[in-house]
């Protein structure tokens, strides 16, 4: 569910609590909020009084009950965050009870990271180490650095494009982070997870080639939610019922799309932007499949229990194990239009193929 977090709201909320914060402009009027714990992006938001367009918790509403949530160490505070993969094997202590025993270590979220300026833009810097459930090894530590930095429209050389963006606001940010493994004699594949929640009642895009073979990574998505064509998977996203679906990177190309409406009737589109290599072994599995892996692209759709959100993933390069690298890094692109629906419509069908109203 859409909570109307306001950028007003969060920055009295973060006052409050004296998190460290940066505020961070994207283009086009739009600018995020950098937080410090947990290094999440929060926004974009047009104006104070205007609602995050990605998804927001809704104790950012309530004094009490943000502070409770931080207090407690909450990690489901909405925006973008970066975790890292394989889920299984740090986010659950049992493979077979994997919903019961989830937990998010403190040490990977909210971690200790800081911020500091980096050139044009910011660094979110931490050290973590943690504990590694069900594998041979017990513990892992590796060193993340995300860097944050304003993104170019990508269709400023298209023809048309003046015409296209004539009511139609776009921001956007690129972030690459390089994750290193700082314990190599504890040796495992790990890989970097780009999360975005966002808020439903819009439709995913994922365009693809050949014959779909799509992951369940729990309860299976039903035709009520994923409709397939040629080329282009639909995903309806609600926020109230669970599922996560995972695509091949052999046959998706490292872009996709949600899209939604707002309640003034503009519309917008979230376009993400990533190095997709199917070559690469990207080490997502479900807990139930263990070893049936490949997928980089996933959306997560809430059952409602946990907020009623849903979210846009990608993996990044893989490292460690089989790959031979101690480190390495992974960029994705996040590109925001806000503005007429049916100009926004045009621009995600030029970036993707698929126009949202099919």
């Amino acid at each position: 569910m859409n909570n109307h977090v306001t950028l007003a709201t969060v920055l009295k909320r973060l006052g409050e609590a004296g998190l460290r914060f940066e505020m961070f402009g994207i283009g086009g009027g739009l600018s995020v909020v950098i937080l410090e714990r947990g290094a999440r992006l929060l926004g974009p938001f047009e104006s104070p009084d205007s609602e995050s367009i990605l998804w927001m918790n809704g104790f950012w509403n309530d004094r009490s009950a943000f502070a409770d949530a931080i207090r407690g160490g909450a990690y489901d505070m909405g925006g973008e965050r970066f975790w890292v993969e394989p889920e299984f094997a740090f986010f659950t202590k049992e493979k077979l009870r994997f919903h019961e025993t989830y937990i998010v270590q403190p040490s990977l979220d909210p971690a200790n990271y800081s911020l500091e300026k980096s050139g044009e833009g910011f660094a979110l810097s931490a050290d973590v180490d943690c504990e590694v459930y069900e594998m041979p090894i017990t513990r892992k530590s590796f060193s993340i650095r995300k860097y944050v930095h304003a993104a170019q429209n990508p269709i400023r050389h298209i023809r048309d494009a003046d015409r296209l963006m004539d009511g139609v606001a776009f921001g956007g940010y690129d972030i690459r982070v390089a994750l290193r493994d700082t314990s190599p004699e504890n040796e495992m594949l790990i890989g970097p997870w780009f999360l975005a929640q966002v808020n439903p009642e819009g439709q995913a895009i994922v365009p693809f080639a050949g014959s779909l073979d799509y992951v369940d990574f729990y309860e299976p998505v039903t035709d009520e939610y994923q409709s397939v064509e040629s080329g282009c998977v639909r995903l309806k996203i609600t926020g109230d019922c669970r599922y996560k679906t995972g695509y091949r990177s052999a046959q998706t190309f490292g872009r996709a799309a949600y899209v939604n409406g707002m309640e003034d009737g503009r519309a917008y589109a979230i376009v993400r932007n990533y190095y997709n290599d199917p070559s690469q072994p990207y080490c997502a599995e479900p807990f139930e499949d263990l070893g049936n892996r490949g997928c980089s692209l996933f959306f997560y759709n809430d059952s409602g229990k946990l907020g009623g959100f849903a979210e846009m993933e990608n993996s990044g390069i893989p490292i460690g194990g089989a790959t031979g690298r101690s480190e390495g890094e992974s960029v994705i692109g996040e590109w925001f239009f806000v503005g007429e629906r049916e100009k926004v419509n045009a621009i995600v069908d030029i970036l993707l193929g698929f126009n949202p109203v099919g």
